[in-house]
């Protein structure tokens, strides 16, 4: 996260939380809040997943989808086709495949 008054390096942060992982042998791993998809955009499911897990209330507009500006920067060696982000990152998010 960056306020928008942010005045440098110092004033940005990264939200984590502590989750029991067994499968990681891990009863204290460190992640990124993270979720399904549940039929919401990328930014809605981490704004709810934010405020589950960190009890945090970030609104959708102050994030930025990081997958769409990977995606973004390789625009200019593809194909002229359009194609939707999510569905290119997580299959199981588009239509179809309901």
């Amino acid at each position: 996260m960056q306020p928008e008054n942010a005045k440098g390096e110092q004033d940005k942060y990264v939200i984590l939380t502590t989750q029991p992982r067994i499968a990681a042998g891990s009863l204290a791993f460190t992640e990124i809040p993270a979720g399904m998809l549940d039929g919401d955009t990328f930014k809605g499911s981490a704004a709810s997943e934010i405020e589950e897990e960190a009890h945090l209330k970030v609104k959708e507009s102050e994030l930025i989808n990081l997958s769409e500006l990977a995606l973004e920067s390789d625009d200019d060696s593809s194909s002229d086709e359009d194609t939707d982000s999510e569905s290119e990152v997580y299959p199981s998010s588009s239509p179809e495949s309901s």
